[in-house]
């Protein structure tokens, strides 16, 4: 009797909620994506191009190839920047876009972009050519008497007298003025090609943040910027308009849009001359929610009814065949597995991604891209190896479960993944350093590389070696041997390609260490001799190679005489100090080892680990 009541009672307050979902204004995410290659795009009913702003192949024109000309796009319905309920809670939000910004002479820019937060509709103001970057007015001229509220970034490629001046390149936060109340100094020259841009608004920080890319430039590295912005304190409505604008003065540049993707807490609002487009979703709504509330109630009834088949007295549940009670205490790694973490959708995956823009690299089970989440960068990995098709749902994401709580100070951390139908992608935390194989394989006149691995032309000296050899080791020990047995993670693809650096060079963190349990990694060897490879082959054990690896004569002979430099490479022959020839021959000899024809005499990750240490 006390089920049926709280049933009851359940079904009574559920009936109440949907029928105030019918009538209740309801704030949901608003996001947009545009690809402008993409056929339909540039034509999108919701985007708005105003002044010189045109549509141009696979990309927007913001301004024309002449001087003093202005230019915006923006979208075509308003954003909404904080909740009507009363609440006053301002929404957060993140815009990511691809952009050119290229001068016809590179000694005269002229004059730059912004993304905006402007009043909606959007209407270019009429004279904000040249420095005024078609965002605001000029207020020297005493005819400009209408001056909106705005929030910007600005891609400044000119300085002019209310600029920095100490850089004439910059990118800057604007409130209500061209003049940036935050800004980071650029190289001299840079906006001449493509970049990337994440803008992100915190509303409980209260912070407007961006960081550039110059992708034709990637040995510049990033650039960030952030300011304290209050959006209602700037004067902003409640609904507003986003989107870009630019203008050139005396001199010419091109400013283009190639792709545009944004995401708001809160949803978009339509006109209030259009109040009819909002009832026509009134009866769908409604007949929906009877139909949830009737099937809610059959499953409810159903599930009465089968309790009381399978529970005919209090307290005594009833064996199902083959049904074992289970045991009182639940194996804590399963009770893990069962709190899985929220999976993000394919339409967010292109959100951070830029529509797949900046491809890092491609290795053994899939490619690997750039991405912003939350207004960190992130790297994201979809999976292309036929193998992680043999994995049911329930599978994928019970292996995620055990993913996310791996956390090693030198394992690349696991941020979030996605599934959906045979589209599956891993999200990684992102280390601007690169990885190991760049640094040890890139030419000494490659200026893309980082200038903290760099002394006197040589890339990564010895010191520097030996750290990294002993941070891998320390990574992997806990991968083999400090985790639970059934969670154990073989690596099986660990490569110079898998290790990535830190900006500063003090971190060092293996990637793709959790890729092959997605491969039934209990199969390994049943793989590896058949057409099924996991990893690549330079890297695999020797007995699962048909032509296993040797130490050539010359080698041996080396290593038996110490002379270390004739195995070890050109770029630390001539940098290598005495007292480091023991380290290094202790290091090739543990690598000898490894390649022993009987797996048992191979040493294991602790082994090593007290070797290097010794």
């Amino acid at each position: 009797m006390a089920m049926v009541t709280k049933t009851r009672k359940i079904l009574i307050s559920l009936t109440c909620y949907l029928l105030c979902v019918t009538t209740l204004p309801h704030a949901t995410p608003l996001s947009f994506n545009y690809n402008f290659s993409t056929p339909g795009d540039l034509t999108s009913a919701d985007l708005r191009y105003i002044s010189n702003a045109t549509a141009a192949g696979d990309r927007v024109d913001l301004t024309e190839d002449t001087t003093w000309s202005t230019g915006c796009l923006a979208y075509g319905q308003p954003v909404q920047l904080w909740d009507d309920n009363g609440t006053g809670k301002v929404a957060s939000f993140t815009s990511n876009f691809t952009f050119v910004i290229r001068p016809r002479n590179i000694t005269a820019q002229a004059d730059g972009m912004t993304f905006f937060v402007w009043t909606y509709p959007p209407t270019l103001p009429q004279d904000s050519s040249g420095g005024f970057l078609g965002l605001v007015n000029n207020p020297n001229n005493p005819a400009n008497t209408y001056f909106p509220p705005t929030v910007a970034v600005e891609f400044d490629a000119f300085r002019d007298t209310w600029d920095p001046n100490n850089t004439i390149n910059h990118v800057g936060v604007d409130v209500n003025s061209v003049t940036s109340v935050k800004y980071t100094a650029l190289p001299d020259g840079c906006f001449n090609g493509t970049m990337s841009a994440w803008v992100k608004y915190d509303a409980n920080a209260g912070t407007l943040s961006a960081t550039l890319r110059f992708d034709d430039l990637p040995g510049l590295g990033l650039y960030n910027v952030s300011a304290a912005v209050d959006l209602r304190a700037a004067g902003l409505p409640q609904q507003a308009a986003v989107g870009f604008s630019a203008a050139t003065g005396g001199f010419v540049e091109s400013h283009q849009i190639l792709s545009w993707s944004f995401e708001s807490t809160l949803t978009s609002v339509h006109d209030d001359s259009r109040p009819s487009s909002a009832i026509k979703y009134v009866v769908p709504i409604v007949v929906c929610s009877v139909l949830v509330l009737a099937l809610v109630v059959a499953l409810v009834l159903w599930w009465i009814s089968r309790s009381r088949r399978l529970t005919p007295q209090l307290g005594r549940p009833v064996k199902t065949k083959n049904q074992e009670t289970p045991p009182p205490n639940t194996n804590s790694a399963q009770a893990r597995r069962d709190n899985r973490p929220k999976p993000i959708t394919l339409r967010k995956i292109k959100l951070v991604t830029n529509n797949f823009h900046h491809l890092l690299g491609q290795g053994a089970f899939g490619k690997v891209y750039l991405g912003n989440l939350d207004g960190n960068q992130i790297a994201v990995k979809q999976l292309t190896y036929k193998g992680q098709n043999n994995l049911s749902t329930e599978q994928f994401e019970s292996e995620m479960g055990i993913l996310m709580e791996v956390k090693h100070k030198n394992l690349v951390k696991f941020l979030a993944y996605c599934n959906e139908g045979e589209e599956r992608y891993l999200c990684f935390e992102f280390l601007s350093g690169g990885s190991l194989d760049k640094l040890l394989y890139a030419s000494k006149h490659n200026g893309n590389e980082m200038a903290v691995f760099r002394e006197n032309d040589v890339l990564l000296d010895w010191g520097r070696r030996h750290y990294i050899i002993k941070e891998v080791c320390t990574g992997l020990h806990y991968l083999h041997a400090e985790r639970d047995s059934e969670e154990k993670i073989l690596h099986l693809d660990l490569k110079a390609g898998n290790i990535l650096i830190d900006q500063d060079g003090k971190v060092v963190k293996i990637a793709d260490f959790g890729i092959s349990r997605l491969f039934d990694a209990h199969r390994t060897y049943e793989y590896l001799t058949s057409d099924f490879i996991l990893g690549m082959r330079a890297y695999l054990p020797q007995e699962c190679l048909t032509a296993k690896p040797k130490v050539s004569d010359k080698a041996l002979e080396a290593l038996g005489n110490g002379d270390v430099k004739k195995l070890i490479d050109h770029t630390l022959r001539e940098r290598l100090e005495d007292h480091s020839v023991p380290q290094v021959l202790n290091c090739i000899r543990i690598a000898c080892d490894c390649l022993n024809d009987d797996p048992k005499q191979r040493p294991n990750t602790k082994q090593i680990a007290q070797r290097l240490n010794h």
